[in-house]
């Protein structure tokens, strides 16, 4: 007898930097937005929503050089004008503020959350991943000192409530700005900062080439007067505000983990002032980013300072308790019976979450699902 074959499977790749997430990773991404949600929303930061897709010659100024290399575009079947799937939340933001809301008191303090998509590594490193779940605060309308601070420790309390120790290593835009010579082709510099490539930089532009090694903690702004003695009086005065910065924050937030990287080079174009990036344990690249940007609204038509960060809440790692069971089966034949439904409202309210399987298959149904307990309508 003959063997019948095997029907092919069906095609269900997916585009590179392109994930699923299945229940339990999507179960854990889910809890981690919403303690997110809440510390943003205690710190009195409002809810916007953008368009998942934006006309391009409408986004594109506010994207940056940088930005827009990461851009996907599309033609519109319905006008025939190019669109571009958002790749970052920021200059939507500042869209929307200069459109819809000029007249609101300042400061404007706004949060948002969902996803970007990106065509690739705008900083043209290896791809990790081109469709991201990113959340975030915009503050704008402030410039004084108290607005850095309040971003950075806005950050650093949404980590200590994720559980997720964070170092943060802060830079200043001035410093490439002030350093790089006339005539340097600034793309690659910039770019060479950003892959550390010190052989690079030297040749481009041997005036920023000292910054590679400027990193580390409070003594390396001591350092950078020192090697960076005959810049431009605007780098004395970014070292000055990085350590302004880095006190008020530690007297805020005693425990932060800060570092300084005088070379980092990693932003999306658009910052003017401090910026920053943080790192946590098991993620292989910043899940923070974050800074000022006070010219970036201008070229929306509303000129005004700004400051905000983003985090990358799909890199965050997986902690040990993303999974731990939680929640209860009853096992029941009739889930519409009266006591079934007043019990499992009752067990919903307790444990956060129940469901009714029929009793043969509760077991398995709590192990394969990820509850910690069956109960039967008794109560046992």
């Amino acid at each position: 007898m003959e063997a019948k074959a095997t029907p092919p499977l069906a095609d269900v790749r997916l585009p590179d930097g392109v994930v699923d997430h299945p229940p339990a990773r999507a179960g854990a991404l889910a809890r981690r937005l919403r303690v997110i949600d809440d510390a943003l929303d205690r710190a009195g930061y409002a809810r916007v929503f953008t368009p998942t897709f934006e006309l391009l010659d409408v986004l594109e100024p506010g994207l940056g050089e940088i930005a827009k290399r990461a851009v996907f575009r599309v033609v519109d079947p319905a006008s025939g004008e190019v669109v571009v799937l958002r790749p970052d939340f920021t200059a939507q933001v500042a869209r929307m503020v200069s459109a819809r809301l000029a007249e609101r008191v300042r400061p404007l303090r706004l949060s948002y959350s969902g996803r970007v998509a990106r065509a690739r590594d705008p900083l043209g490193r290896d791809l990790f991943s081109r469709d991201l779940f990113q959340t975030g605060v915009e503050l704008i309308g402030a410039d004084a000192a108290w607005a850095d601070v309040e971003i950075l420790a806005l950050a650093l309390d949404v980590f200590a409530r994720l559980r997720t120790p964070v170092t943060i290593a802060i830079g200043h835009a001035a410093f490439v700005d002030c350093l790089l010579p006339p005539g340097a082709n600034e793309r690659k510099v910039r770019d060479a900062l950003a892959e550390k490539d010190a052989a690079a930089v030297q040749r481009l532009a041997p005036a920023v080439a000292p910054l590679l090694d400027l990193y580390g903690d409070h003594a390396v702004l001591d350092e950078a007067r020192r090697v960076l003695a005959d810049a431009p009086e605007a780098v004395g005065a970014a070292i000055d505000r990085l350590e302004t910065l880095a006190d008020a924050v530690e007297r805020v937030a005693p425990n932060a983990r800060l570092t300084f990287d005088l070379g980092e080079q990693r932003s999306l174009g658009y910052y003017t002032g401090p910026f920053f990036h943080g790192y946590v344990e098991g993620a292989p690249d910043a899940v923070l980013s974050g800074g000022r940007y006070d010219r970036l609204l201008g070229r929306f038509g509303s000129d005004e300072p700004a400051i905000g960060f983003a985090i990358d809440v799909g890199a965050l790692p997986d902690r040990a308790d993303d999974e731990a069971p939680r929640g209860v089966v009853v096992a029941d034949d009739e889930p519409l019976a009266p006591e079934v439904v007043k019990l499992v409202e009752s067990l919903r309210e307790a444990e956060g979450r129940a469901v009714v399987v029929a009793p043969r298959e509760a077991e398995r149904y709590a192990e394969d699902h990820g509850f910690r307990a069956v109960v039967t309508r008794d109560g046992r």
